[in-house]
Order: structure tokens, then sequence, then C-alpha cells
């Protein structure tokens, strides 16, 4: 059975596949331990590397750094290909309208859960989704995820 990961766990992905073809998975754990100081916890943490930054995004929920035994397993998880990684959830810009002079419209849903569009500035709530979610709003439309920009913020023009 694979590890599932959540979608903050995708830059420690790229990271490790990025690097495991050339770089064997002790020397990298070793690498991401000595980069973000898990080794030592009576020792400052070194924030400005690029190591610390993706493990601080995957525990910050409550600062708890993670034990190195807890972190272990799911690199290798990882270097293994032992992994599914979720969906990240975006609100959707329609782009087919763009340019028009209108304002911005949104995927959003109603209450019985038929897709609509969305102007935002006229009351209107926008859903955050995975794509394959948008999909799944959309297959009985003649729209695709493909009419639609993910964005990690909604714009108010």
């Amino acid at each position: 059975m694979k590890r599932r990961l959540g979608s903050e766990y995708s830059e420690l992905v790229k990271y490790i596949n990025e690097r495991k073809n050339n770089c064997e998975i002790m020397k990298l754990c070793k690498y991401i331990f000595e980069e973000t100081n898990i080794w030592d916890q009576d020792t400052p943490y070194y924030p400005d590397t690029k190591e610390y930054k993706m493990i601080f995004s995957i525990y910050n929920g409550d600062f708890d750094w993670p034990d190195r035994n807890e972190l272990v397993p799911i690199i290798v998880d990882i270097y293994n290909d032992n992994y599914e990684l979720e969906e990240h959830k975006y609100y959707w810009l329609f782009k087919e309208l763009r340019g028009l002079g209108i304002r911005d419209l949104y995927f959003g849903a109603t209450v019985d859960d038929e897709p609509l569009l969305i102007d935002i500035s006229d009351c209107g709530t926008a859903e955050k989704c995975t794509k394959s979610e948008l999909n799944d709003y959309l297959h009985d439309t003649e729209l695709t995820a493909d009419n639609f920009t993910p964005a990690e913020e909604i714009k108010n023009d």
C-alpha cells in the first residue's frame, strides 16, 4: 500500500526526485537533516535554506519539528516511489472571457452542486477544489478544467 501524502509534501517529493538518481538515500537524508538542523534540537535552525523551508511547510501547523525517526520512512517511500501525492486545491479562474472588459469569473457551485461561474464582486463565493474535483463537477457540461486557470488566491479586478 502506498503512503498518502498531502499536497504540502509536493516540494519534498520534487526535491527528492530531482536528486535520487545522483545520490544514495542515506546521503540524501543526512543532507536534509544537516540543512534543517533536525539532528540537534538545541542548536539554531537555518531558516534561509531550501531544505528548512521545505520541511517547515510540512510541519508549520504547530511548529513541532519532526523526529528524524518520523521523517526517514517518508523520505524512503518517496525515494522508492511508494507514495501518492494528493492534488492541491485551487480557486479556478474561467479563462475563456478574459480581456472582454468584464470582471473575472471563478468556478463555484450552487447548493445542489450545480456548476456555476461566479462573479465574486457580485457577492458570489468561489469554490476551492482539485483539478479532478473540478472535472467531476463539470462532467455534464461542455467545459473541462482546461477552460480554467488555477489560482492560489482570488484577485478582485
